[in-house]
C-alpha cells in the first residue's frame, strides 16, 4: 500500500511550489540535530503510550467498567485527536484531499500495520470488543465510502450525520458497559 502511494505521488512532474517550501530544511540544522529531535519525539510517545495505556487500564478499574470499554472510548478519541486537528486544519484551509486522506491512511495503517505488529509481537484476543463493536466499524466505513463514492464529498449535512452516527454509538456502548 505504501509502495503504491509513493509510487502515484512521484507519477506527479512538478510538485507544488509551497510542498517544496515546507520540506526543506531550515538552513543551518544539520542530520545529527532531526535525529536528535526524531529520538526525542519517539522517547516522548513510548513514555505517553504507555502512561495512557496504564491510566486507562486504572480508570477502567475504579470505575469498573470493562478496559474494552475504556479503549473504544477514552483511549480511541485520545489517540485520534492529532487527526482531528491535522484534518480540521485541512479543512479551514480548502484541503479536503488531506483530511479524507488522513482519515483513510490512518484506518488502512491502524488496522494493517499497526494491528498486524501488534499481533506478530504477541497474540491478540477479542477481549470485551464485541461484534457488534466490529460491525459498526464496518458499517461505518461503508457509510463513509458510499458518501465519497456517490456524493464526491463530505458536506455540512454527512458531516453532521457521522457526528450524530458517533454520538449514538457512544451512548450505545455506555447504555452497555
Amino acid at each position: 500500500y505504501i509502495i503504491v502511494c509513493i509510487r502515484e505521488s512521484m507519477a506527479d512532474p512538478e510538485p507544488d511550489c509551497e510542498v517544496v517550501h515546507l520540506l526543506s530544511p531550515p538552513p543551518g540544522k544539520g542530520v545529527g540535530y532531526f535525529s536528535l529531535l526524531i529520538a526525542a519525539g519517539l522517547s516522548l510517545l513510548v513514555l505517553g503510550a504507555h502512561l495512557l495505556v496504564e491510566s486507562a487500564v486504572d480508570i477502567a478499574r475504579l470505575v469498573g467498567v470493562s478496559e474494552a470499554f475504556i479503549a473504544l472510548t477514552v483511549v480511541a478519541l485520545g489517540t485520534s485527536l492529532p487527526e482531528l486537528t491535522t484534518s480540521v486544519v485541512a479543512a479551514l484551509r480548502n484541503e479536503g484531499d488531506i483530511a479524507i486522506g488522513n482519515v483513510v491512511g490512518s484506518s488502512i495503517f491502524n488496522i494493517l500495520f499497526i494491528l498486524g505488529t501488534t499481533a506478530a509481537i504477541e497474540p491478540l484476543q477479542m477481549g470485551g470488543v464485541s461484534w457488534s463493536d466490529l460491525f459498526a466499524m464496518l458499517g461505518f466505513a461503508l457509510v463513509l465510502t458510499t458518501m465519497v463514492s456517490f456524493m464526491k464529498r463530505i458536506g455540512r449535512i454527512s458531516g453532521t450525520a457521522l457526528i450524530g452516527g458517533y454520538i449514538v454509538y457512544m451512548a450505545w456502548l455506555v447504555g452497555n458497559a
